[in-house]
């Protein structure tokens, strides 16, 4: 039985569960372990819901949790999801299981500009984490990352698994729409991810613009902070994370995808899954100009590169693509294209089951 686990990540987290889990659950048994989700369930899939919270304690204790879980005699192949189960990789490679760590972004680069860790510790911290990380992913039977760029820093069995959506919702092609412009932003809402500069962006334009910003708050005094910035407008809104299940029937009605996140080195070589969300659902793409994405981006001619840092390159290219609605829809569609032909996740499915049937030497366990 394959244990898939994660300390951190909610059970209905995109990555692992709606697309790894259930790819991996058409050939064997899985067991997968996340924080609780009010009201969530898997469908076909057996699961333990973990306390939720980011305290360090309830993270701890989850790994804790987690260890015990891994050491059981069913679970024969580890895959984990968080740099702070290392050490339960570690373990239980040592104790004879097959593991899979699968790297969701360059931790490295994040402890380097993690602002809860002090100035002074950071530099240490980085290189001690470095040294063991390596370590592990040398002794582990595979590692899986999201970006080819990421692959370049790890040693060991390393490939990589991108982050695509399910081609199975790719809605019908868009047509121009009429009316205000209707733009949209999804996924976590911190400072780091631009949110305040497209809001400001969006209050200067001088175009009918609406805005909708979906997901969830990092923290309750940047919620605070976008509130008080929107709350006597009329054509910018919060909207509170949607299910999954719901979540691509509801951004068929938007005509731009935001996001505009700032150059922090995470960023900078990060393939999101917005990306080919938007992609999927025919959108034209507002994006930072970032040059992993500029390839992207250029290569489909799917949308607008710009500097996240200037509001006012933000609000040009918004005044710019509502006034020439042909372009926008033609945009959309050689977005959705490119997703159908390349960013899709049945393509990375092929590679994760592949690689899996080489671990195991069989197509069942």
């Amino acid at each position: 039985m394959i244990y898939v686990i994660s300390s951190v990540h909610p059970l209905s987290d995109s990555r692992i569960y709606h697309r790894q889990v259930l790819s991996l659950a058409k050939h064997y048994s899985i067991k997968y372990f996340a924080q609780e989700v009010e009201g969530w369930q898997a469908k076909d899939v057996a699961y333990v819901a973990l306390p939720q919270g980011k305290k360090l304690q309830v993270r701890l204790g989850n790994c804790w949790r987690l260890l015990r879980a891994s050491l059981s005699r069913e679970a024969r192949v580890i895959h984990f999801h968080d740099p702070e189960l290392l050490p339960v990789g570690l373990i239980a490679k040592i104790f004879g299981k097959k593991v899979v760590y699968d790297v969701h972004e360059n931790y490295f680069k994040t402890i380097r500009h993690k602002p809860s860790i002090p100035k002074y510790l950071r530099g240490v911290i980085c290189i001690l984490f470095k040294m063991f990380e390596n370590l592990c992913c040398r002794c582990f039977d595979l590692v899986l990352v999201v970006t080819d760029e990421l692959k370049q820093h790890l040693p060991g069995n390393v490939h990589t698994i991108n982050n695509y959506p399910h081609i199975s919702f790719t809605p019908p092609v868009k047509q121009p729409s009429r009316g205000a412009l209707k733009l949209v932003y999804v996924g976590l809402i911190t400072q780091p991810r631009g949110v305040l500069n497209m809001i400001e962006a969006v209050k200067r334009v001088t175009v009918p613009v609406t805005f909708d910003i979906i997901g969830h708050f990092n923290s309750a005094e940047f919620q605070h902070c976008v509130e008080a910035e929107i709350r006597d407008l009329d054509n910018i809104k919060y909207v509170p994370s949607i299910p999954y299940s719901s979540f691509f029937n509801h951004l068929v009605q938007y005509d731009v995808g935001m996001m505009c996140l700032l150059p922090n080195p995470n960023h900078v070589t990060s393939l999101p899954n917005k990306l080919f969300e938007y992609m999927a659902m025919g959108m034209a793409i507002l994006a930072s100009d970032f040059p992993i994405w500029r390839e992207i981006l250029d290569k489909s001619g799917c949308g607008v590169l710009v500097d996240p840092l200037d509001s006012d390159a933000i609000r040009e290219a918004i005044e710019r693509l509502e006034s020439n609605r042909g372009d926008l829809a033609q945009m959309g569609r050689q977005g959705q294209r490119a997703y159908q032909s390349l960013y899709n996740w049945e393509s990375q499915e092929k590679k994760l089951l592949s690689l899996y049937e080489k671990m195991l030497g069989e197509k069942n366990a």
